[in-house]
C-alpha cells in the first residue's frame, strides 16, 4: 500500500475483479457486484479503436481547460 497527498492509505496490490458483458451469467455478476459495493469494471464494453478515441478525447478536453489546470499535458506527467 502507498500513501497519497492526503495521508490515506492506497491499496495498489489488488485488482477489482472484472465483468464481461459478452456473458449473461457475468454482467449479471457484475451488476449484483455494483449493487453490493457500489462499484463493478466491466470488460469488453468498447472495441480497441473506440478506446484509444476516447482516450484522445479525454486529453483534448484536459489540456484545453482554464486555469489553475491549464498547465496539464499528457506528456508531462508532474502536471
Amino acid at each position: 500500500m502507498i500513501l497519497d497527498k492526503n495521508g490515506l492509505y492506497i491499496d495498489d496490490t489488488s485488482s477489482s475483479s472484472r465483468f464481461s458483458v459478452l456473458n449473461q451469467a457475468t454482467l449479471d455478476g457484475g451488476i449484483a457486484h455494483l449493487n453490493a459495493y457500489g462499484y463493478a469494471v466491466f470488460s469488453d464494453v468498447m472495441g480497441l479503436n473506440k478506446v484509444e478515441e476516447s482516450k484522445e478525447l479525454l486529453w483534448q478536453f484536459l489540456e484545453s481547460m482554464p486555469a489553475p489546470y491549464s498547465r496539464i499535458r499528457r506528456n508531462q506527467p508532474y502536471t
